[in-house]
């Protein structure tokens, strides 16, 4: 038997990842390719099928080498494996049986977790500041009417396209319009081109919001470049543009029964940079200042939603068109990063089998730009109660910029009951909605929904915790 190591730019759908010890320290780099001999006709080893992804614990034996245990069966190289550590579990796939059984090692998606993390993480931020200035542009103004004068048509075009596709107000308030924005929200796009390319279907992207942004960020850089750059910076953007193209796989669904591709590793030696590195990296050949980290905080795996309220518009009154383009490609950048956080935690993890989707539902409402924060999270099913309903906790936040101030919801689901409790941090805000709880229950039951809690709390909500084996309806007094 052989092990081959993964090709560095790609990653198998679906693969699980391990989990060391905690008592031991992190897993090395793992970068195999030694060929391992079994020995023949273990029927353990005769049952592994082509594709089948199997769990393997690296132990040592008593001659001093290492070795692999696999279920029943321990698998012994030829030749010393690299990179590998005593009591360190990994994953290999069935590439290849018959005379000879080839495997091929797995990166855990832990690891690759925790390296795309330390990418993203110094470059998110919020991305009110640049849909807001987006949508700013197009506004019927003078200074509007000059910068979109003095960019090039094609970076205006891209603009444009980004914040028509935004979803206002009313599409959101309808159930087909909220499923497309959600599709739409960049969360889902590398899901959605591997679901394309299994059914060998054309993807469907033109309103994606992460395209579009990746989209705009090319565009951007290019402008910089032409205006004032050398062509020796030209190799920046041939490698901006490469990895642009390279998407990072994303999470399904909440309600999926699919397994999301972890993203590739970043940071490592040997694999692939990601988009925003290779923008990071274009950033700095074109001259630009670093990134500036964001005071908003980032939406990290168990975190809950935050309310922000709307972006005021940068003064760019003084600015010229090489500073916009520099202020732009700063704030698409973070708005990247922050949609590969949603993604990064709505990763599955070992820890716990519960499915959950985090994204930010931008949205026109009235000349402005909002953003509205969302978690859906599905209970796993529970093998011990296959009569017990679907279960979904959905939670949002949302700031409208007004007298009511940051509002946090959280609606739960099960099977046809549904209760909704509002959380409001200021007492104006809880007092406009308490008057108003009447009149969502009667809507909610008007739409044939079984209503089952309608309350609004001052303050902020308690943190989760982990729920009972058998969930309620109503967990808190009003």
């Amino acid at each position: 038997m052989q092990i081959q190591p993964t090709p560095p730019n790609t990653q198998p759908a679906g693969s699980p990842g391990g989990r060391g010890s905690p008592l031991l320290p992190p897993p090395a780099p793992v970068t195999p390719g030694t060929p391992v001999v079994i020995t023949p006709g273990r029927e353990a080893i005769a049952a592994w099928q082509t594709g089948q992804v199997l769990a393997a614990l690296v132990m040592r034996e008593n001659s001093g080498g290492l070795a692999l245990r696999i279920g029943d069966a321990t698998v012994r190289p030829e030749t010393p494996i690299q990179n590998l550590q005593v009591g360190q579990q990994v994953r290999l796939q069935v590439v290849e049986r018959g005379d000879r059984v080839v495997l091929q090692l797995l990166q855990g998606s832990a690891d690759i977790r925790s390296a795309a993390l330390r990418t993203a993480l110094p470059n998110q931020g919020p991305m009110g500041p640049l849909l807001s200035n987006l949508n700013a542009l197009f506004q019927p103004t003078q200074t509007a009417a000059a910068i979109r004068g003095e960019l090039p048509p094609q970076l205006v075009q891209m603009a444009q396209n980004v914040v028509n596709n935004l979803p206002t107000q009313s599409q959101l308030a309808t159930p087909e319009g909220l499923r497309e924005a959600i599709r739409n929200a960049g969360v889902l796009l590398e899901s959605r081109l591997a679901q394309a390319a299994n059914h060998g279907e054309r993807p469907q992207l033109s309103q994606d919001l992460k395209a579009g942004l990746m989209q705009l960020l090319y565009t951007q850089v290019a402008t910089q470049q032409a205006m004032g750059q050398s062509r020796a910076d030209n190799s920046a953007m041939q490698a901006l543009f490469r990895q642009l193209i390279s998407l990072p796989p994303s999470s399904q669904p909440a309600t999926a029964t699919a397994t999301a591709t972890p993203p590739p590793a970043t940071g490592t030696a040997g694999a692939p940079p990601t988009p925003l590195q290779g923008a990071l990296a274009a950033r700095a050949a074109l001259g630009m200042p670093p990134l500036t980290p964001s005071a908003l905080t980032p939406p990290l795996k168990g975190m809950q939603p935050q309310p922000q309220p709307p972006t005021a518009v940068s003064e760019r009154a003084a600015m010229t068109p090489r500073m916009v383009l520099g202020e732009m490609i700063q704030q698409t950048t973070a708005a990247l990063s922050r949609i590969q956080l949603h993604q990064l935690a709505s990763l599955p993890t070992d820890e716990g089998p519960r499915q959950q989707l985090n994204l930010e539902l931008p949205m026109r409402l009235g000349d402005g730009i909002h953003l509205l924060h969302m978690q859906i999270e599905r209970e796993p099913d529970d093998p011990r109660q296959p009569e017990r309903p679907p279960y979904f906790t959905v939670r949002l936040a949302f700031d409208p910029g007004d007298a009511i101030g940051p509002l946090r919801i959280t609606v739960t689901l099960i099977g046809e009951h549904v209760s909704t409790v509002f959380w409001a941090e200021r007492e104006e805000g809880a007092r406009q909605l308490r008057e108003r709880m009447g009149e969502l229950r009667e809507q909610l039951e008007a739409a044939g929904v079984k209503v089952g809690r309608v309350a609004c709390h001052e303050g902020l909500p308690p943190e989760p915790t982990e729920r009972s084996e058998k969930p309620q309806l109503v967990d808190e007094e009003a």
